[in-house]
């Protein structure tokens, strides 16, 4: 059976394949939390202005990081979205 890749839509997060876990709002303390765990591995993310795909890479350099995966008409697009632990530590920032 094939393995389904968590998707947003909607500002929430749907994980078919997790039977503990349905669905969750984007930006609480469950959504950063399945963000950090190791075996999140990636999602794709729905919206009106497009589609992406995010991916968990671990790199030598820099440890672990989110990357977004687009592709349009002939060619693969990637852009950096932060590592793991420092978009946590923003989101938990009063400021």
């Amino acid at each position: 059976m094939a393995q389904r890749i968590p998707y947003v839509a909607a500002g929430v997060l749907h994980c078919s394949d997790h039977s503990d876990l349905t669905a969750m709002a984007l930006d609480t303390p469950a959504w950063w939390s399945w963000l950090d765990d190791p075996t999140t591995r990636s999602f794709v993310f729905h919206d009106p202005a497009g589609t992406f795909t995010a991916c968990k890479e671990q790199r030598q350099r820099g440890g672990v990081y989110w990357t977004a995966y687009r592709r349009v008409p002939g060619k693969l697009l990637s852009a950096y979205l932060g590592k793991s632990a420092a978009m946590i530590a923003q989101n938990r920032d009063p400021r």
